[in-house]
């Protein structure tokens, strides 16, 4: 996204948009852009300086990490705010595109689930519980975890 400030009146303005190459990369893998990033951004052209507030939001499509399955979930950056040096407003041209993907990846869930109540996957034999449960048998351990398990802690 490029602010052209030379077009900028003093003062506040409101500007509003989408921007779809700002996190476009991100669509193969766990994670998949579904929609451009929308803008709402408040420009003050003060002296010396181009301060920049908004929101920014898109639909994002992420895997679970319990049960694998895609979901899509709203992104939402409701409080984006820089302010940039503006020596000469006449010739400046801001380019917020590194801005925009930083703000919106670091609002990006660090666990995704699904849902809070998804139980995942059956450690033994994979099946999605759930849709049902599994005949596996409750407690057992997971093979290559013995000595782990039998480590004392308390000493």
């Amino acid at each position: 996204m490029i602010l052209d400030v030379g077009r900028l009146k003093p003062g506040t303005q409101l500007v509003e948009g989408d921007e779809e190459e700002v996190i476009a990369d991100l669509r193969d893998g766990a994670v998949k852009v579904e929609t451009p990033i929308h803008y709402r951004l408040s420009v003050d052209l003060l002296p010396g300086e181009v301060l920049v507030r908004g929101v920014l939001s898109c639909r994002v499509s992420f895997v679970c990490v319990r049960c694998t399955r895609s979901f899509v979930r709203e992104i939402l950056v409701g409080d984006f705010v820089r302010s940039y040096a503006c020596p000469d407003p006449l010739t400046l041209k801001l380019d917020l595109t590194d801005d925009f993907r930083e703000d919106t990846i670091l609002t990006f869930p660090s666990h995704p689930v699904c849902r809070e109540t998804c139980r995942g996957l059956c450690p033994r034999c994979g099946q999605d519980l759930n849709e049902k449960e599994c005949h596996c048998p409750r407690g057992f351990s997971v093979p290559g975890w013995e000595k782990l398990d039998a480590l004392n802690l308390t000493e």
